[in-house]
């Protein structure tokens, strides 16, 4: 059975949000899955992801092939990158002390440009405040 990594849409009209789950490839878009494995909301600012990263890896490790889309939100979250690291230990390049070491470095780096508002927010904001003013 081959298992793909993919995206299962919920919310209402207009107003997405995506489970992230392991389903067999055969499986309808929205039909069933084997496992949960994090959520997605694009509608809010900044989006919201979250990722069980060790059942990701997991599922990774044992074949299933995620999605392009998945595949960036992956990437986002950082599992690809992690699963890296391990493949790099898994060879002899790298050890885990140094493996653990650049996963840290990763992750500081993520959260000070998590900090930082980037142009579209900033963009969408000034849109608001225009929209939300009233007109004399």
């Amino acid at each position: 059975m081959a298992v793909r990594l993919r995206l299962q849409r919920h919310g209402r009209k207009g107003h997405p949000v995506y489970h992230i789950v392991a389903a067999s490839a055969q499986a309808a878009r929205d039909g069933r899955f084997i496992e949960k494995l994090g959520y997605y909301d694009p509608t809010l600012d900044p989006a919201v992801l979250e990722v069980n990263r060790d059942r990701a890896l997991q599922w990774l490790h044992d074949g299933a092939k995620p999605t392009p889309t998945v595949r960036r939100l992956l990437s986002t979250a950082g599992v690809l990158y992690y699963k890296h690291l391990q493949r790099g230990i898994a060879l002899g390049v790298l050890t885990q002390e140094l493996a653990d070491e650049k996963w840290n470095k990763w992750l500081e780096a993520r959260r000070n440009a998590s900090g930082k508002s980037n142009a579209r927010s900033r963009k969408r904001r000034k849109k608001d405040k225009k929209q939300a003013a009233p007109a004399s």
